[in-house]
């Protein structure tokens, strides 16, 4: 019983450095809706899920509180990790170029290449994250709150495609124009959140960049997102009041506790 506890325990909360070593994340599995840890301070431990559970037989209340205190973490871990990485290219940047080591040189074109831009400063730019009450809201809208089967199935909390047969995914049940529909499968919540922020950076989304650059309003900041979805503004009108109702603005102050980033 010792020994399954240790082993259990060792799962759960496994500590691991990140790709860029901005942070350190705490590894977590969950079996029931108790494994996920409740948000009871601003600064938040970087809790990163591996999988999810369904919430749908909690009430609603508990329901939405509960795919907060999983999602938000995840968030705050992939944010943490832009900043770490802005601030390694903005420190590049104001170096003699011709003194840039190999390693660094490396760092350029692998960011460059990841980010789709052969422009430099365009880079900063698309690092840019956007408040975290936008991203709750989006997240609650794609997925329902946590129940749907791509988030369940996947930790695919946005419902993005996958369009390369290499990919770690699942199929869909529907199709386009007569052709099956797959999407990404994540290993982690954060790892998911993070595909959602390269989406926004890599996608037709440039006058919403621009403005998350120049303030941090969600409520003006929402309506440069009218083309994330086919339903327009009907889209932007959802993430406005899912923002209300839930009190999601309350979340745009909240970080990862100083005590794990690097």
């Amino acid at each position: 019983m010792i020994q399954k506890t240790l082993v259990l325990l060792s799962v759960l909360f496994l500590i691991t450095a990140c790709k860029n070593d901005a942070i350190k994340t705490i590894g977590r599995s969950i079996d029931n809706v108790d494994d996920i840890v409740p948000l009871d301070s601003i600064y938040v431990k970087p809790y990163d899920y591996r999988n999810v559970i369904s919430l749908s037989e909690l009430s609603i209340s508990t329901k939405k509180q509960k795919f907060i205190d999983l999602i938000l973490p995840g968030i705050l871990i992939t944010k943490a990790r832009h900043v770490y990485t802005q601030k390694k290219l903005r420190a590049l940047l104001e170096k003699d170029s011709t003194k840039w080591s190999s390693k660094q040189k490396r760092f350029l074109y692998d960011l460059k290449k990841k980010y789709k831009t052969k422009d430099i400063n365009s880079l900063n730019d698309k690092l840019y994250t956007h408040p975290n009450s936008i991203v709750l809201a989006q997240a609650a809208v794609e997925c329902g709150w946590g129940t749907s089967r791509f988030f369940l199935e996947a930790n695919n909390i946005f419902g993005i495609w996958s369009f390369n047969e290499k990919d770690q995914r699942i199929k869909s049940k529907h199709h386009r124009n007569g052709k099956p529909i797959y999407l990404k499968k994540y290993s982690s919540i954060s790892e998911s959140i993070e595909d959602y922020f390269l989406t926004i950076a890599r996608g037709p989304y440039k006058d919403f960049r621009q403005q998350r650059v120049l303030h941090k309003d969600a409520y003006q900041l929402i309506k440069y997102l009218h083309n994330y979805s086919e339903r327009g503004e009907d889209y932007i009108k959802q993430l406005k009041i899912v923002i209300e109702k839930n009190n999601l603005i309350q979340y745009d102050v909240y970080e990862i506790d100083n005590g794990y980033l690097h």
